[in-house]
């Protein structure tokens, strides 16, 4: 694991699952500043299993702050869009 990678709450990394998770998280970061030259305002993810319950959560900054229901409901387009897409249908 990379020394660059750490606990969200500040504690030891412990799980691949927790580590993959904020790999996945910086690469996407990254990407997005690669592509549009900026950092993103808002970041917004859900965590859940089809067994499982499910969390959201949402850090927000600039002008983005005063959208919040806006934003996260363009997150929820996205969602709605990938999973579109990825449905695989009768056979």
């Amino acid at each position: 694991m990379s020394d660059n990678v750490v606990s969200l709450g500040g504690g030891p990394v412990e799980s691949e699952r927790r580590a993959a998770f904020l790999q996945s998280v910086a690469q996407s970061f990254d990407a997005y500043v690669t592509d549009y030259g900026d950092e993103p305002e808002a970041i917004v993810y859900v965590m859940a299993g089809i067994t499982q319950a499910s969390r959201i959560a949402w850090h927000i900054v600039g002008a983005s702050e005063s959208g919040v229901a806006s934003v996260l409901s363009l997150a929820a387009v996205h969602c709605l869009t990938e999973a579109g897409m990825s449905r695989q249908g009768l056979t």
